[in-house]
């Protein structure tokens, strides 16, 4: 099962409200043309001859980069997995349908993401045990039982912790990076700043979901404040994001990469760092933001 199925289950909305985000989602992901094009892995001479095969053979565009052997196998994967992650999240975009408002669609995943990693948890297996290491049990007044329920809570923790950092990779963190560059030239340029504001906020909630799961407090505070920030203006006129955005990005930016450094704690420790003076000034920074 997948987030929209889920929402349909749930009865939070329709299958036909489902398929109208769907279709949204789609018109709105780029084609794999425009990916190449923006890449530049292949010059515009070279990609309107593969156009004009493509449409003498009848074939797929990648059909045509394969038998041509101008791409690597590599290199089209890589082209697939940069269109999916220009693709609007479904959530983001059942908010800009007005389909759900951004609480609905925040509480629903969070929900979605701890049922889906309860899922994967395995009953821990019986532990093998000397009958000598028994008896010594038996005088310590521990049990079999007891050393079975703490292993299952560990494999739990593990297995939230783990999920995180799973789904706050190498791959996202430059995914982020990328999305504060452009924000910011788009903001310079006074451009359409709210599609981008969509995908922040969508990647926020999706990191909110997973490290409340693995319960990393300090993590989730700063996510909190970072969402809190970003959902304010999800219905905000262009010109006021605009304005907005050039204050906010370069706290935004420095939020990023100290999140990141503590991801890297949490992944060489297996728990998060103490608070320090670069987290109270940056929460602090953020609460001048808010005021």
């Amino acid at each position: 099962m997948y987030f929209g199925e889920y929402l349909v289950s749930q009865k939070l909305i329709t299958e036909d409200q489902l398929l109208d985000a769907l279709i949204y989602q789609l018109e709105h992901t780029p084609s794999l043309l425009r990916v190449l094009r923006d890449e530049k892995l292949i010059n515009v001479s070279e990609i309107f001859r593969l156009i004009i095969k493509q449409v003498y053979n009848n074939c797929s565009l990648v059909d045509v980069i394969k038998s041509e052997k101008v791409l690597s196998e590599t290199q089209i994967n890589a082209l697939y997995t940069k269109q999916v992650e220009n693709r609007k999240m479904l959530g983001a975009v059942l908010v800009e349908l007005k389909i759900l408002n951004a609480t609905q669609v925040e509480n629903s995943l969070l929900v979605f993401v701890k049922t889906k990693t309860e899922e994967k948890i395995e009953t821990a297996p019986p532990v093998s045990i000397s009958s000598a290491a028994l008896e010594s049990m038996k005088e310590l007044g521990l049990s079999i039982e007891g050393l079975q329920t703490e292993k299952k809570e560990v494999v739990e923790k593990n297995i939230f912790v783990d999920n995180y950092l799973n789904i706050y990779n190498i791959k996202m963190n430059n995914k982020l990076a990328k999305l504060v560059s452009v924000l910011k030239e788009v903001t310079e340029n006074k451009g359409d700043i709210a599609n981008y504001i969509n995908s922040l906020y969508g990647d926020l909630y999706i990191l909110k979901g997973t490290a409340m799961s693995a319960n990393l407090n300090l993590t989730l505070d700063l996510i909190n404040e970072l969402t809190k920030r970003v959902e304010e203006k999800l219905t905000a006129s262009n010109e006021v994001i605009n304005t907005w955005a050039t204050q906010f990005l370069p706290l935004l930016e420095e939020s990023f990469a100290f999140l990141w450094e503590i991801r890297n704690v949490v992944a060489e420790m297996g728990t998060e760092p103490a608070i320090d003076s670069k987290y109270q000034t940056i929460v602090k920074k953020l609460a001048i933001e808010i005021a």
